[in-house]
């Protein structure tokens, strides 16, 4: 089984059921156009987290503005705040304050460093949002729809010897059965970029025999039971069907040992018959000749297959001087519970139950040989050459009895899954069968029953797969429960079968097989519970070269971004207007408002007196009338004196406080002095609290020429 092939990928939106109606929608495009939306997502996570670091500023300011007498770390915080600061931009700026202050001010750490984890924590928060983005889009091993115009059942003719398709997919099967059903924990990745679920898992367990008791082998372990459990067609085999239409289906195989000594006969038959009954089982060979040789062959219930009587015989085996091949070969006949022209063995009463059906398997032992002995029940070979340096089977031939049941399972609306009891295959659903079925459930129904009949054919055309086929001879040897490995290796076998058999009819026989001339691109046909209801409905997976975008969430952050971004942008307008209905919310917004560096600029004027002002109570302040304003003044100082650096004593304050701050802190001090002190004066003439309070500035001492 290989990767689907691009031409037969969906292009654009569908649904993924098995994630939902909302989540599961999705859009499967080039990865060259995932990358892109991918940035794109990114940059509007950007985009949305820096304005919402904005509202959450804005709220915290509003919680603090609580108009209360506060010390000056207080005010500086708020005034920070009002600035709307990066979260980086807030630590630094907090550190600082707390450097500043950590010895003049109560519990400075606890006030500025919660300012700094909320940052940090903001910051973890955006970062993750980021990242969570590309989740979005998935540009590796991701989920396809198959869609194909080749999409059909291929209907074989059972007259026709060939059968190339169906010899060909036991070979596939096969290949996968061996890369991907191997007893490691880890599958390789090939395994995981073509099917939905790569490997089903199957449950064993130790059971009675269920035949006869003369069909049973004594002092052995009876039987073998393994139980697929119950398989779910979407998210198991990837039929993308919504959950309200759900179809899961269970089969359970219970497996003994047959004695074949009572049922083995030696029978004289021209090798022209023999080969005749090897093209009746499907092989295709002929070989006319007279000559009269002697062949096992296993008597348990006429072959129905064999145009010739040869009365009870099941099996004939080909003879061991006429191309015998290396190892085992493997032969099966099945009949159903429910009487079919599909049966083709008239099987014995102590094989046949009424709930489950009978499957045997024959497997020839004569062309194997081993270094050691072997103990298994099936494979025994104690009989060795005259130097014990080789071992054979005890018998020609060996056989497995087998049951097979089947558990069919249908989700209803508003009511709980319908299961039918374990019992034989299904040849039609009858309404009694599954009462409330819907056509797509009926149609996916059909499709299992079809491929399982069709695996049915196929093994008793080519026969089987065994664990124990030997590439080399003699073989080393068997544990003594190989048997046990054997049906476990035949159920792999089946479930391998399943899975290269629902994508066949989803891609095509006829894309991959040019042999498959019957299968034809789907006709809508007038039952809508035919099977292609089921076309452009199998989910696959691609390695690479196509992205899958959720449309969900891709809709989620254009929307949450953008609602984000109007709400940043527009919501002090809003609660400006809410607050005419609720007057409690005056006060604080007010302080927000006032805070503002332009309504501070307006404040620094107003101290100097310059300028007549309107709509102070807005966040934009005017000037009543086209007026011209001189520059701000520097703070507090006498006129006349030349600033030789930076004023304020760190990066902070020089970048934070106002005119008015410093007006309030020395004002009053330097107009007292500055009354009894003319311009141009030494400072050393000034009293010692205005040489305090200018002790931190570096002035110089001649006067300002400037204006001379």
């Amino acid at each position: 089984m290989s990767e689907l092939d691009d031409v037969y990928v969906h292009r654009g939106l569908w649904t993924n059921w098995s994630q939902g109606p909302v989540l599961g929608r999705t859009i499967t495009t080039d990865t060259r156009t995932g990358i892109i939306v991918i940035s794109i997502l990114a940059i509007l996570s950007s985009v949305a987290t820096t304005h919402l670091w904005h509202i959450v500023i804005f709220a915290l300011h509003q919680i603090r503005a609580r108009g209360c007498p506060s010390d000056l770390l207080f005010w500086q915080q708020q005034a920070i705040l009002r600035t709307l600061p990066a979260p980086s931009a807030l630590m630094a700026e907090n550190v600082n304050l707390w450097w500043i202050w950590r010895k003049r001010a109560q519990c400075p750490f606890l006030r500025c460093f919660g300012h700094v984890l909320l940052a940090f924590v903001y910051v973890i928060g955006a970062l993750s949002a980021t990242i969570s983005t590309s989740f979005v889009v998935q540009t590796s091993n991701v989920e396809v729809l198959v869609n194909t115009p080749f999409c059909n059942k291929y209907i074989h003719r059972d007259q026709k010897p060939g059968w190339s398709h169906l010899d060909k997919t036991l070979d596939r099967a096969a290949s996968y059965r061996n890369r991907c059903y191997g007893e490691g924990v880890s599958l390789p990745e090939t395994c995981h970029s073509i099917l939905i679920q790569p490997r089903l898992l199957l449950q064993q367990s130790i059971t009675q025999c269920p035949f006869s008791k003369s069909m049973c082998t004594k002092g052995h372990v009876q039987a073998i039971s393994v139980d697929t459990g119950l398989l779910d067609l979407t998210s198991d085999l990837g039929l993308n069907l919504p959950r309200q239409e759900a179809v899961k289906i269970r089969k359970k195989t219970t497996c003994t040992v047959v004695p074949v000594q009572d049922h083995l006969r030696m029978v004289n038959a021209s090798t022209d018959d023999v080969y005749r009954s090897e093209q009746e089982q499907g092989f295709g060979f002929t070989r006319p000749t007279t000559s009269q040789i002697e062949v096992p062959a296993v008597a348990l219930g006429k072959n129905l297959r064999f145009s010739r009587d040869y009365g009870n015989l099941t099996f004939i085996f080909k003879p061991p001087n006429d191309g015998l091949p290396l190892g085992y070969g493997v032969k099966q006949v099945f009949a159903l519970a429910t009487p079919s022209n599909l049966t083709k063995w008239d099987v014995v009463p102590e094989l046949k139950l009424d709930d489950a059906d009978t499957v045997l398997v024959a497997i020839d032992l004569r062309g194997a040989t081993y270094i050691a002995p072997v103990e298994d029940i099936l494979f025994s070979a104690h009989r060795s050459n005259q130097n014990n340096s080789r071992f054979f089977s005890d018998r020609p031939v060996g056989l497995l009895g087998c049951t097979q049941q089947y558990q069919y399972c249908i989700a209803r609306p508003s009511q709980t899954e319908y299961c039918t009891q374990l019992r034989g295959a299904l040849l039609d659903i009858p309404p009694i069968t599954l009462p409330s079925i819907s056509p797509l459930q009926k149609a996916a129904l059909k499709h299992f029953i079809t491929i399982t009949r069709n695996i049915s054919s196929v093994r008793s055309t080519f026969g089987g797969y065994l664990n124990a086929t030997a590439s080399i001879s003699p073989m080393p040897g068997l544990p003594p429960d190989q048997w046990v490995h054997e049906v476990i290796a035949l159920e792999t076998q089946f479930l391998s079968l399943l899975q290269v058999m629902f994508t066949d009819h989803a891609t095509g026989y006829a894309s991959g097989d040019g042999d498959a001339k019957n299968s034809t691109p789907p006709v809508q046909s007038r039952d809508r519970n035919d099977r292609s209801l089921l076309c452009n409905t199998q989910k696959m997976r691609k390695a690479g070269g196509f992205a899958n975008i959720n449309y969900f969430g891709l809709v989620f952050i254009i929307v949450m971004t953008t609602a984000i971004v109007l709400l940043d942008l527009y919501l002090l307008k809003i609660l400006l207007f809410l607050s005419k209905f609720h007057r409690a919310m005056v006060p604080r917004l007010d302080r927000w408002i006032q805070d503002g560096i332009l309504q501070l600029q307006r404040r620094a004027f107003e101290a100097e007196t310059k300028g007549s002002w309107g709509k102070i109570d807005q966040e934009v302040p005017v000037t009543t009338t086209d007026e011209k304003l001189a520059e701000l003044s520097h703070a507090s100082l006498p006129q006349g004196y030349k600033v030789t650096q930076n004023f304020a004593t760190s990066d902070l304050l020089a970048q934070r406080v106002s005119s008015s701050y410093l007006l309030s802190q020395w004002g009053a001090d330097l107009i007292s002095s500055l009354s009894r002190f003319k311009v141009g004066h030494d400072t050393t003439d000034l009293p010692h609290q205005v040489e305090d309070d200018v002790s931190d500035f570096s002035v110089s001492t001649m006067p300002d020429r400037s204006k001379d």
